[in-house]
């Protein structure tokens, strides 16, 4: 909002919010964590919201972090506005979330068919002969799940008014799923991820989403370790250099990660992207 004045805000959105039942695109990052409680009326569980901040322009959510009762973790990432999650016949949608599979330490991703099925994807899938695992490296105590490098103007072109009309099949039961939403909603955790010292709306941010394997020790979060992802095969004009990465140690329940970040030249390519680590063999990195 534009106006000044907070109660002419308010006003706003809520004509905003009734003159439409639906608001906001499905690649949402507020209602892919809510599908099955939306589409089933199944509890969904609490959610940490990821964001970067701009110590100028504010914080903008770039991931949904989320730990079942199975043990698995999910990361919702943050996608292009209008991004195809439901693509034509016999094609997928885009990537929705990523789950880690504990204590296995597998994972795999999840997108949706034409009908709203979830399809459920391994490297294999993609032609890979090595699978997705964490990779760990040897007295750093972090595995690397994934890499993310996403656009600034990708965040902060996301929408910010967002509804959805969800159908029960009685009264009773669309109360009992108004009082979910309440209290997944109350217990909405948010928590900032540094950006480099000074750095203000970047090209792009680039981030290694890391699993602390040894949560009572400290880390060692090396360069050579941040650098092992993919960025210079997805971003124009990389050169080797120095520059800033920040870090931050975040607990998802019982499960702790480690966030770091950096905001290196040039250009990326892709709105979105994500790498994932496979089987490989290299410096510091164990052998299965």
């Amino acid at each position: 909002m534009t106006d000044s004045n907070p109660a002419n805000d308010e006003c706003d959105v809520a004509k905003i919010f009734s003159e439409s039942d639906d608001i906001g695109s499905r690649s949402s990052l507020w209602f892919r964590p809510l599908r099955q409680l939306l589409e089933d009326g199944k509890p969904p569980s609490e959610v940490t919201v990821l964001t970067f901040r701009d110590m100028q322009t504010g914080a903008y959510p770039f991931g949904v972090l989320a730990h079942t009762k199975n043990n698995r973790i999910i990361f919702w990432p943050v996608l292009a506005k209008n991004a195809d999650m439901v693509a034509g016949v016999g094609k997928e949608g885009v990537i929705d979330h990523i789950t880690l599979e504990l204590p296995s330490e597998k994972f795999h991703v999840t997108a949706y068919d034409a009908t709203g099925e979830p399809s459920h994807c391994e490297a294999a899938d993609f032609g890979h002969r090595q699978a997705w695992r964490l990779q760990r490296f040897e007295d750093s105590g972090v595995a690397l799940w994934f890499t993310l490098s996403v656009k600034w103007s990708t965040l902060v072109d996301q929408e910010t008014a967002v509804q959805r009309l969800a159908k029960a099949p009685n009264a009773a039961d669309a109360k009992r799923r108004e009082q979910i939403f309440r209290q997944y909603a109350a217990k909405i955790k948010i928590v900032d991820i540094p950006l480099p010292t000074g750095v203000t709306a970047p090209e792009y941010v680039y981030c290694n989403v890391f699993y602390v394997t040894e949560p009572e020790e400290e880390i060692k979060l090396t360069p050579n370790i941040f650098l092992l992802g993919d960025i210079n095969a997805v971003v124009d004009g990389w050169t080797d250099g120095t520059f800033e990465i920040q870090s931050k140690r975040l607990l998802c329940e019982q499960t702790q990660f480690l966030i770091a970040t950096a905001c290196p030249p040039g250009t990326v390519r892709r709105e979105v992207f994500l790498g994932f680590p496979r089987q490989v063999c290299g410096p510091g990195i164990q052998r299965e």
